[in-house]
């Protein structure tokens, strides 16, 4: 799941994240937070921010188990995962069924773990694999009477690759040559604030000009334990629009793709089941039809009035998928830029 913050504005030398967003990836307090910088789809600069030590992340691992709720079941559970050299970095549990049943999820680093069917960690960091179905069956072995099994007669025991942290270990390492060389800051108030050589190079990425604010986002990935500070480029002019189309099942996809295709990157989207009854009847000559609204940025050449393009875009739009398709043109216009449209 993925959690955000609105928008939040920085003088460029620390970034406030709150609480519920930093909670679910264990960075509080004087936690260490491992860092990582990179251009963010044409729009602005992302920072990937992790509590994990670098070293672990080509070989993290999600294990999912369900038990069956018994005394001291977590703490023989863990003590089982030691044995096999799998080490816990952060967990989260709860009761399930009633009361009858208990759920864990594991946050593993698995550099030492190695078997004959999983291999070791060096070739697992160099393959595709996204289970360790090796791992599955020696844990299944071990506890098979302390585990829930589902109504297909199968325990819940899975263990996933945490891919995020796959990707992330790859641009890292391309960057620079050692993982052992990622940055790391400590969280402080509930502040992130970086050495001053990276914040200039965030604002010299987002184009912010001396003494402006940066705008800035916080996006928390609870499920691959990741977060990510999305900063929004200046001077990135934004356009809104709204199409009316039919309910076809293809309509809406062929409209994202040529809005793909043309360079336009969709920065906000609503979709509505409806449209007003001033279209009625304009669209493919019934009353079905869907209203599409959102924001654009340009991705070409920034030059060019936003505007201008998407109005003309949208005529070649419409003149290719009449009569399936209306565009008000009243709605297409510039946003105040500064970042992403509110």
């Amino acid at each position: 799941m993925f959690i955000q913050s609105g928008a939040k504005f920085s003088d460029g030398s620390v970034y406030q994240i709150p609480s519920w967003l930093r909670g679910p990836v264990g960075l509080c307090g004087g936690a260490q937070a491992y860092y990582f910088g990179r251009p963010f789809n044409g729009l602005g600069y992302e920072v990937l921010v992790s509590p994990y030590p670098p070293a672990a992340w080509p070989d993290l691992w999600r294990l999912d188990v369900d038990f069956e709720d018994a005394p001291g079941i977590i703490a023989s559970f863990i003590e089982l995962l030691d044995e096999l050299n799998v080490y816990v970095l952060d967990s989260e549990s709860c009761l399930t069924r009633g009361g009858q049943g208990y759920s864990a999820t594991f946050i593993c680093d698995c550099r030492q773990y190695a078997t004959e069917i999983d291999r070791d960690s060096a070739e697992r960091a160099h393959d595709t694999k996204v289970e360790l179905l090796g791992l599955e069956a020696l844990i299944t072995g071990h506890i098979i009477e302390q585990l829930w099994f589902d109504s297909s007669s199968s325990p819940r025991v899975r263990v996933k690759r945490l891919q995020s942290y796959s990707r992330l270990a790859r641009l890292a390492h391309a960057y620079f040559g050692s993982l052992d060389d990622v940055p790391c800051v400590k969280v402080a108030n509930g502040c992130l604030a970086f050495p001053p050589n990276f914040q200039h190079r965030l604002l010299d990425e987002c184009r912010v000009q001396d003494g402006s604010p940066c705008q800035y986002a916080v996006v928390t990935d609870t499920k691959d334990r990741i977060l990510r500070l999305i900063l929004s480029r200046q001077g990135k002019d934004v356009a809104t629009f709204r199409i009316y189309f039919s309910r076809h099942d293809w309509c809406l996809g062929t409209i994202l793709s040529m809005l793909r295709d043309g360079r336009f990157n969709l920065v906000e989207k609503r979709l509505r089941y409806a449209a007003p009854d001033c279209v009625a009847g304009g669209v493919d000559n019934d009353n079905h039809y869907m209203t599409l609204e959102g924001a654009v940025v340009y991705l070409g050449n920034n030059d060019k009035d936003v505007s201008e393009m998407l109005i003309g875009f949208l005529k070649r739009l419409e003149r290719v998928m009449s009569p399936h398709v209306v565009v008000d043109f009243d709605a297409v216009g510039a946003v105040s830029h500064g970042g992403l449209a509110q």
